[in-house]
């Protein structure tokens, strides 16, 4: 994930001009005034855009450590390379069940589908949300691997 993440904004940053974004022309952009992190992207987008790339390595290092976790328990390989995406589904699923359909209402993106994008896709996002999933994720993968890897020798 880190890879493809990486080439695709060199190839992209090759052809896309390096302008700074404007406020009035925000359609075609996808952040809005309500995004994280807008006001940086409005004034500096390539600080913008490596903060978003450190959280996806973030998201994509924990769920690794997650899987790395469930691999002593699964003996199924297939299964433990698509448990990023059901913990990942299980955490959309969950947000849509929460969020609310009233106008007034406010929501707030749950899922790393979603909060790891640069953009925003249907409801906007808060830091303490990422930092929350991250440390709920990561405090997971201890505790499992404190309490149930004690006597298995992993190499």
């Amino acid at each position: 994930m880190v890879v493809p993440l990486i080439t695709n904004f060199m190839l992209t940053a090759l052809f896309v001009p390096a302008i700074k974004p404007v406020p009035t022309y925000d359609t075609t952009y996808g952040v809005f005034g309500n995004s994280i992190f807008s006001e940086l992207y409005y004034t500096h987008p390539l600080v913008y855009v490596l903060l978003y790339l450190f959280v996806d390595f973030l998201f994509c290092g924990a769920l690794t450590c997650l899987t790395m976790l469930s691999a002593s328990f699964i003996k199924y390989k297939w299964i433990n390379c698509i448990l990023p995406f059901v913990v990942c589904m299980g955490i959309a699923l969950l947000g849509n069940i929460i969020c609310s359909n009233e106008p007034e209402a406010v929501n707030y993106q749950l899922s790393p589908f979603y909060f790891t994008k640069c953009v925003q896709t249907s409801y906007p996002t808060k830091l303490s949300i990422i930092v929350g999933m991250l440390l709920l994720i990561v405090i997971v993968t201890v505790v499992f691997n404190t309490v149930f890897m004690r006597k298995k020798d992993i190499m």
